[in-house]
Order: C-alpha cells, then structure tokens, then sequence
C-alpha cells in the first residue's frame, strides 16, 4: 500500500500565502468602484496636443526672436563644402573648422580613399550590425592587428565610435571602489562610464594643474586612495 505523499512545509506554507493573496486581490476587486468616472469636460492642454506649444520648441522660437532682434546669425546648420578637415568652406567663403575631428588630415587623403572604395567593392557598404549580432569580418581582425603592431602591444580592440568606447571601457575596468579625478569639461560619455561603473568622481578646474595630492586633500580623500586617471 502506498503511503499517503506528505507536503513539505515549504510548499504548505507557499499554498497559504498565494490563498492569502487571492483573497486580497478578490476584496480589492470588490471594494472597487463597477466603472470609473468619466472626465469628458476635463481639457488637455495644448502643450500636450500642439507641437507649436511645446515648452521646449517655444524656448527656441524666443531664442531664435532674441538672435534676430541683435542681429544674432543663427550658427548652426551651415552647409559645409568639401571634406571635414581643419578649412572648410560655406557659401563659396572659406572658413576655418573647429569643429573636425580630422586632426591629421587622413580623411580624404588619396590613400585612405583607394583603400575605402577597394573595402566597398569586396564588403559592400555596411556590415549589418554589430559583431556580436552579425558576426565578424576580416577587416575587423585586419584592423585590430595593424594598430596593436602600430603600438607594439598583444593586441587591440576597436569600436564603432569613441563615445561607445569611454562608456564600455570606463564602465567595465573601474567599481564602486574606484575614484576618479577628471577635467571639469570631460566629455559626457567619460561621466556616462564613471555613472555605469558606480565610482566616485571629482573634478577639477581646467586651467589649473592640480596633482592627485591636492585634489584629494581638498575633497578630504585619503591621497593614498586616489589616482588620476
């Protein structure tokens, strides 16, 4: 004869708690009104509905009003002629860029070109996605190698921009046990790896040269837990 299979008292002590459960869930329900009251005659504003009034888009258009009033040129969204390099031109004037970020003059160069337009011949002109996603292609690897060996080191890896590089990089190598003393200018995505990492951060100011020492004295860090990096 079989003998009568015993619950755990774990289990008999879940079964009560999801019985519990129901029961609230089950009062709630009826305590709970059969149907809301309608709000036909509450408006929405048109901040919400009209693009025109949106709090942001209205900052802008006074902006643009101010600019215009002092005779302020709007500065953005002059179409440049010609590749991204330090001289550029803008309807027909050259002008100097100091917005490139083409420092040493590669983009553009006859070699760089040739060797683009040979990629694009055997790769086509995207590689799908990441790769992780889409896998990897010897251009990759390719790349990779030739920088390692530019810097005599074991090896490389590359990204597809520097912003992903400092927020992957920053967000992986530092902790919550990590300090960081960074330029008050650094660039967002610096923060944006210090935030992921959870490490504590202090800035100082940029035209000031201010040693690991001195930074942490003025933060009250003890200097032996400080680095710059």
């Amino acid at each position: 004869m079989n003998k009568p299979h015993r619950r755990s008292l774990a289990a008999q002590v879940k079964e009560q708690l999801i019985q519990k459960g129901l029961e609230m869930r089950l009062k709630q329900m009826d305590a709970a009104p059969a149907t809301r009251p309608r709000q036909e005659d509450a408006a929405v504003p048109e901040a919400f509905t009209r693009f025109d009034q949106q709090p942001g888009f209205r900052q802008v258009r006074m902006m643009q009003e101010g600019a215009r009033r002092f005779g302020v040129e709007n500065p953005f969204f002059h179409v440049h002629a010609g590749t991204a390099a330090a001289h550029s031109e803008i309807a027909g004037h050259p002008v100097i860029n100091y917005g490139s970020y083409n420092y040493l003059g590669l983009s553009g160069h006859p070699r760089v070109n040739a060797a683009a337009k040979a990629a694009i011949d055997r790769y086509g002109t995207s590689v799908s996605a990441s790769r992780i996603v889409a896998g990897e292609r010897p251009l990759h690897r390719d790349l990779e190698r030739s920088i390692a060996e530019l810097y005599g080191v074991d090896d490389a890896l590359v990204m597809v921009s520097g912003h992903g590089t400092n927020i992957s990089l920053i967000g992986h190598l530092l902790g919550p046990k990590d300090i960081v003393l960074h330029d008050e200018y650094a660039h967002n995505s610096i923060l944006m790896g210090i935030q992921i990492a959870r490490a504590q951060r202090f800035s100082f100011v940029t035209t000031t040269w201010l040693t690991s020492n001195d930074c942490c004295r003025s933060t009250a860090i003890a200097p032996n837990a400080c680095s710059l990096r």
